[in-house]
């Protein structure tokens, strides 16, 4: 498979994309922004297939394969950018990522029918692709946190909320601040917004200090 990102390299020590150009590393800002566009880009999409379908310009079959292709693809894009590459994601890592499709194709199933029978409006549908968008974009920040695990370097992560309206339980691992990765949840998980949750983890190194009486 081609670079997840061309022109970027994978520190697998520091857990970071380093710009093949100049040698210096990317920010995580930067990275999440990509990852953004492609979940925006995604989302884009899904809702052009939905509105053909009501339409009436494709098919219900034409329609739920289109949408199983493109939720296939868009899970799989953001594990890679999270882990680093395709070249670094794992079975563990393509495990994932096919647990949450069968999920995902089991709701796809479902809306084609619901929208068939006349039980889901157009706006209703296009919520629904929103969740669908919410559990692929999930798969980045579970890739990340492994790919810092497997640095052997300390990390730590605090949730940053999203540009949408928050849920009471987001507010509260906002307010938890700085905490070792892996303790809070994941955007989406353990969460009244749950699918619909656009929250994000702001990830750092921690650093030891060094005792001056030792190093003298």
């Amino acid at each position: 498979m081609p670079d997840i990102l061309r022109g970027y390299t994978f520190s697998r020590q520091a857990a970071r994309y380093r710009d093949t150009s100049n040698g210096r590393f990317v920010s995580r800002t930067r990275i999440v922004s990509l990852l953004e566009q492609q979940v925006n880009t995604a989302e884009q999409r899904l809702g052009d297939i939905v509105q053909s379908l009501f339409d009436g310009e494709i098919s219900p079959g034409y329609a739920q394969s289109m949408m199983r292709d493109e939720l296939r693809r868009l899970n799989l894009q953001n594990g890679a950018l999270g882990k680093g590459g395709w070249d670094r994601m794992t079975f563990r890592d393509y495990g994932r990522a096919g647990n949450q499709l069968r999920d995902s194709y089991g709701r796809v199933t479902n809306l084609m029918n619901d929208i068939q029978s006349g039980r889901a409006t157009l706006p209703q549908a296009l919520n629904r692709v929103r969740g669908y968008i919410g559990e692929a974009r999930r798969q980045f920040f579970a890739a990340e946190r492994d790919a810092m695990r497997e640095s052997g370097r300390r990390f730590e992560e605090r949730r940053r909320l999203g540009a949408s309206e928050h849920c009471e339980d987001c507010v509260g691992y906002a307010r938890q601040g700085w905490q070792t990765i892996g303790t809070l949840p994941l955007p989406g998980e353990r969460s009244v917004c749950g699918k619909a949750c656009r929250c994000s983890m702001e990830r750092r190194e921690v650093v030891e200090a060094v005792d001056e009486r030792v190093a003298a």
